[in-house]
């Protein structure tokens, strides 16, 4: 006698979940496809599986239908259209890759024994990028050593702005040294941190990734699959290291000189934001001897979106321009 198989079907709290992650999606221009939701989720097991628990909820596939192996709003596809949407996604691929060609190239110039990891991250490391997106870059270096990679950056993108305006701007809005990255990591943080974290497209350094990722546990309690494929040892993994002593202090002396006009930058790009009424752009700088990490006002509504606050849910798809060092 044949038993009919189980129907697939997805927790309440995943559905919600899913849908932010689609209404994320859309306000950076793109789309999730099936496999990316598959990532986040734990209670199917193929994109089929996930496809079929989808269609099977008339509540959901009515409001987010699948497009093309993609989970897609019906606004979506009633102010774009099915071919639009399509050509669309296909021509964010290709500046993703062209991207990712001047991220290496950029980090050849900083390859050294110095530089940790070298990645992208922002849209492009989602597999997103569109027409005036920033080239956001995540990197690490050794202990004690991160300021003078940042006014070796500072240079280099003076130099790109004014003999290469054909490529977008290279925008370091997450550089740390060794130490606190692995502080960073290891501290439980929230839904938004760790899927930048899980997406991040390492450039160089993927042994010294996959030891950051070992002691993010917490990661693998939010997005067990993701978590899983990204924290698989490496043959390469490095020892902890740190700059030598005359590093050390040369290092504290940029912090206390070079740090002084990024302060002075970011206030005056602050106050220029919000006298434009581009409020979303106003940013957060943490900064100190072993890290400069900015975080924008859109930033922070993206945590609450991920958080479902309602509150923080009033954005709008536009152009990525990031807080950054640059």
């Amino acid at each position: 006698m044949r038993t009919s198989q189980p129907v697939p079907s997805l927790r309440e709290s995943e559905v919600s979940e899913i849908i932010s992650y689609v209404r994320i999606a859309e306000l950076h221009g793109t789309h999730l496809s099936l496999g990316e939701v598959l990532k986040l989720t734990s209670s199917v097991t193929s994109e089929e599986e996930l496809a079929t628990a989808w269609l099977g909820q008339s509540n959901l596939s009515s409001e987010y239908p699948l497009h093309s192996g993609r989970i897609v709003s019906r606004q979506a596809l009633l102010e774009a259209g099915p071919t639009a949407i399509n050509a669309k996604v296909e021509a964010g691929r290709r500046r993703v890759a062209a991207n990712m060609e001047i991220a290496k190239a950029v980090w050849r110039i900083f390859a050294g024994d110095d530089l940790r990891m070298f990645a992208i991250s922002g849209g492009n490391s989602y597999g997103f990028a569109r027409s005036g997106d920033d080239i956001d870059i995540f990197c690490v270096t050794k202990t004690g050593g991160l300021w003078l990679f940042v006014m070796k950056h500072l240079l280099v993108s003076r130099f790109y702005e004014t003999f290469r305006k054909d490529i977008p701007r290279l925008c370091f809005s997450y550089a740390l040294d060794e130490e606190n990255a692995r502080r960073e990591f290891s501290e439980s943080k929230d839904r938004l941190f760790a899927r930048d974290a899980l997406n991040l497209k390492v450039i160089a350094g993927r042994g010294f990734f996959s030891s950051l990722m070992s002691g993010a546990r917490w990661m693998g309690e939010l997005f067990p699959r993701a978590y899983a494929a990204r924290a698989k040892p490496q043959s390469d993994t490095p020892e902890r290291a740190e700059s030598s002593a005359g590093a050390r202090v040369l290092n504290m002396l940029l912090f206390r000189t070079v740090g002084v006009y990024i302060r002075l930058k970011s206030a005056l790009d602050n106050a220029k934001n919000r006298k434009m009424g581009r409020t979303k752009f106003v940013n957060d700088l943490r900064i100190g001897a072993g890290y400069v990490l900015f975080e924008s006002r859109k930033y922070q509504s993206l945590r609450g979106i991920y958080a479902g606050n309602p509150s923080k849910q009033g954005l709008k798809p536009d152009s990525h321009q990031s807080s950054c060092v640059s």
